[in-house]
């Protein structure tokens, strides 16, 4: 249990990842990001069938178009 007077040193909270996009705007926006398109995208990614980056494409993909939950925005951008 931490005591009056004692010091505890904390990690550094401030996130390191660059401001700047993953992927350009002019690459991004020609990408059909879109669940109904996933075999397009896993395509363009040489993704195999079942492997785990077409899991991981397919779930980011439901997550960001599906319905919002009350008092929650989400866009998702490209």
């Amino acid at each position: 249990m931490p005591k009056s007077g004692n010091v505890m040193s904390m990690p550094n909270l401030w996130d390191n990842i660059p401001k700047r996009s993953f992927l350009p705007r002019n690459i991004s926006s020609k990408l059909p990001f879109s669940t109904s398109k996933l075999a397009k995208l896993k395509q363009i990614f040489h993704s195999g069938e079942n492997s785990t980056m077409e899991k991981i494409m397919a779930l980011t993909l439901g997550q960001c178009q599906g319905t919002t939950i009350p008092s929650e925005t989400k866009r998702c951008v490209v």
